[in-house]
């Protein structure tokens, strides 16, 4: 839902235009399941690579500060 709604908000075109980040299962998954292009876990949280990977992150960065090498 959070997804969706924030591509209404925000003009997105489509869903799959979004990048969703989180440092939990939850996020990776919600994400995933919304249909977002590209799913990001963050370690800043309590969760490892691995749990957040196999939730649904196509990429695992160390901090949110990683996140620009990823962009296109």
């Amino acid at each position: 839902e959070m997804c969706i709604r924030d591509s209404i908000r925000t003009g997105t075109s489509a869903v799959s235009a979004m990048i969703v980040v989180g440092d939990t299962e939850s996020d990776a998954a919600s994400g995933r399941a919304a249909g977002a292009g590209l799913v990001v876990g963050v370690l800043t949280g309590s969760r490892d690579e691995e749990s957040l990977r196999a939730a649904g992150a196509d990429e695992v960065i160390a901090s949110i500060v990683d996140l620009p090498a990823l962009l296109p």
